[in-house]
């Protein structure tokens, strides 16, 4: 290689870089380096300053920085800048195509202020900030399995909510590593401004509701969390939704809808698409984003994906919900019917009956069935009658209907009742005096459970 270098050129901190790359994807991970020419020339014929082009100073190294950092710092002592690609390659070449692995979502300011993002929510920060020039700013935020096709749209919407440059936004982006010099006009060396100590990626979804991204249409309507409430009565929408909230789990398994973990991406069970479903279910609303295999991003809410999966209207999504989470609802005014002769063989009786589960061992778990077997055992009282004794409780004192699981099903509790055993004293006791008996001899194997006088 010829002899570029220049003296004024700082000395790179290379743990500064390890710093940066350990951050992107862990100790001693492999990345692609490229390095290109810094320095720009005098152009008489432009009348402006153009970029020397150097190709000796051009470069790609694949592999870890502790295999290239000396290399590295050779080209960027003779003014040359040294770049990374912050997604993830197959090593083996440059391109778009060898990108494997988004490992970041990012934005160049540009030269626009970094004080937007730093006044973000804590828990919507970006984990890394690096200065790379006086007062240019670049702001990382580690992603969890965002997709290669849904990259570029999150790219675009950053740039746009911050002003950044609107161009960084190709998968195969190299972008300048902390540590070495930037060298167009006075050099200076790239550093990390802030670095979280969490480096838990962020979920796509909590990134993109969070910071309020608008994502450009893709080439199939995007759901959104409230194109139900647009569809239908509004109001009659939320209730169900307040209904649901918390429960789409149940709901999914109700309907037949099979979920990959939380936050893991595997295929979509309604479109089948190849590891690009992952349903997050933020803040209990069933939320999940689809990327379809590249044929458009779709991302929503529960009810959203249960049309996504049966195609069904917003309407009838609506009706299927209400009646898992709201079974006692009625749309029409209540019509009496005539008194008919009672039989034992009415097949509508029969019906009625029929799904009732019966009570057994397996029904008694988790704070009712520990409730049960201790009333059981200290009272004269039945353990699936103390149960639901505590259900009725806890259903009056919180104002609302109480729901328990059997197995994937959830039931309904509709019940109400006076408890009538005797107590201690010979006196009848209604469900809080059963409650108050049973919490002190819950109180004898665990003290800290002692209730307040």
């Amino acid at each position: 290689m010829t002899d570029y270098s220049r003296s004024n050129i700082l000395l790179p901190h290379f743990e500064e870089a390890e710093a940066f790359l350990n951050a992107l994807d862990g100790k001693d991970a492999q990345f692609t380096f490229q390095t290109f020419d810094d320095v720009e020339v005098w152009s008489d014929e432009k009348k402006k300053n153009i970029k020397r082009q150097n190709k000796d100073l051009v470069r790609v190294y694949h592999g870890t920085f502790n295999e290239h950092k000396q290399a590295l710092a050779a080209i960027n002592k003779c003014a040359g800048g040294v770049f990374v690609k912050i997604n993830k390659t197959d090593l083996k070449g440059r391109k778009k195509e060898n990108i494997l692995k988004i490992r970041a979502v990012f934005v160049d300011l540009d030269g626009s202020p970094i004080q937007p993002i730093l006044d973000l929510p804590e828990d919507l920060q970006p984990h890394i900030i690096i200065e790379s020039s006086p007062n240019k700013w670049h702001a990382y935020w580690l992603a969890d399995n965002c997709s290669l096709e849904l990259f570029p749209h999150v790219q675009r919407a950053l740039a746009a909510k911050f002003k950044g440059d609107i161009a960084v936004n190709n998968i195969d982006r190299v972008m300048r590593l902390s540590g070495f010099s930037h060298n167009k006009g006075e050099s200076f060396i790239t550093r990390i401004h802030t670095m979280q100590d969490d480096l838990y990626p962020y979920s796509m979804n909590k990134l993109i509701v969070g910071l309020g991204l608008e994502l450009e249409q893709p080439t199939q309507k995007k759901q959104t969390f409230d194109s139900f409430s647009n569809a239908t009565h509004s109001g009659d929408f939320e209730t169900v939704k307040r209904a649901a909230q918390g429960r789409w789990t149940a709901i999914f398994s109700r309907l037949g809808i099979a979920l990959p973990p939380d936050n893991k991406h595997a295929h979509c069970p309604a479109c089948g698409g190849t590891d690009r479903f992952r349903y997050d279910n933020q803040d209990g609303h069933g939320t999940f984003i689809c990327n379809q295999g590249g044929n458009g991003i779709l991302s929503g809410d529960g009810f959203a994906l249960i049309q996504h999966k049966t195609g069904a209207t917003s309407s009838e999504v609506l009706n299927m919900v209400r009646g898992i989470v709201m079974p006692d609802y009625q749309k029409k005014p209540f019509e009496p019917k005539q008194a008919q002769p009672r039989s034992s063989t009415d097949e509508e009786e029969i019906e009625t009956h029929r799904n009732a589960p019966r009570g057994n061992d397996a029904m008694l778990y988790g704070i009712y069935g520990e409730f049960g077997r201790v009333a059981a055992k200290n009272t004269e009282v039945n353990p699936y009658a103390a149960t639901f004794n505590l259900m009725i409780y806890i259903s009056s004192a919180i104002g609302r209907d109480v729901f328990f699981y059997v197995g994937n099903d959830i039931h309904h509790i509709r019940l109400f009742g006076l408890h009538i055993g005797r107590s201690s004293k010979g006196q009848k006791g209604g469900a809080h005096s059963l409650l108050n008996r049973v919490s002190y001899h819950l109180a004898e194997r665990e003290p800290t459970l002692a209730p307040r006088k």
